[in-house]
């Protein structure tokens, strides 16, 4: 499998990921022309796409799907509830026949997708574990807990692509208002540093070779501060591919 992070944070989000005879992507908040133009840094064209998977609804995470399905028609893969409560605007810009809601594990081609509940301030969000070919890829974006029931089950990933939104103090020290900062600390918010590293420790094995920092604050985070906690927590820190994520400029293709 290939992967990468098209763009991250909360200016928006969306990711590719493409096996032997799949491609898909996770949330599209960006607009269709910078998806196309940052595919094309990897030499990668967006005429075939076989299904967006959508973690929630919020427009950081769906504002392109509009302009996207009217140029490339393709499944869009939601919660019900997701699609309830997106913007109008959005919404109705989607064809229906379009729209796949998700109640279970989907297969599409030579990949399995298997919807992760997670916890936000958000109608029914998801992450998604993808597994092709004996490999096995765990996103996880925009919660504010996992609960430790789902360890077992995301255990063992050749790769995560797991948030790491704030650092506490920068989160404190910032100007956003103090229900703001409640908001993300809360357990409907997000992953802090220290929290994805945690959370990393229980589930990743030797098998483990590569870790994507997602949705990182551009104003209560940086990959320095993020670097700071990862490479004290997380086990053989300097012995795995890790990337923090940027909201401007894809990562590079990560293939496992």
């Amino acid at each position: 499998m290939k992967i990468t992070v098209l763009a991250s944070g909360s200016k928006g989000n969306c990711t590719y990921i493409e096996t032997e005879k799949a491609k898909i992507m996770v949330d599209c908040g960006i607009s269709f022309r910078q998806v196309r133009n940052r595919l094309m840094q990897h030499e990668i064209t967006l005429f075939e796409l076989d299904g967006v998977f959508i973690t929630h609804e919020h427009s950081d995470h769906v504002s392109g799907l509009p302009t996207l399905l009217s140029r490339i028609p393709t499944n869009l893969y939601i919660s019900d509830k997701a699609f309830g409560k997106m913007h109008v605007n959005a919404r109705n810009g989607i064809p229906t026949d379009l729209i796949k809601y998700i109640d279970g594990p989907v297969q599409i081609k030579d990949l399995v997708i298997t919807p992760i509940r997670t916890s936000h301030d958000a109608a029914e969000p998801y992450g998604y574990m993808f597994e092709s070919n004996g490999k096995k890829i765990v996103h996880i974006t925009d919660t504010g807990y996992l609960p430790s029931a789902i360890y077992k089950s995301i255990e063992d990933a050749d790769a995560y692509l797991f948030e790491s939104n704030y650092e506490p103090e920068l989160l404190l020290e910032s100007n956003r208002p103090f229900f703001l900062k409640q908001r993300i600390f809360g357990n409907k918010g997000h992953l802090s540093n220290l929290d994805s590293a945690l959370i990393l420790k229980e589930v990743m094995t030797e098998r483990t070779k590569h870790i994507v920092f997602i949705h990182l604050s551009q104003e209560c985070n940086t990959p320095y501060d993020a670097k700071q906690v990862h490479k004290v927590e997380i086990p053989n820190y300097d012995k795995i591919n890790i990337i923090y994520s940027s909201q401007d400029i894809p990562t590079k293709i990560i293939e496992v």
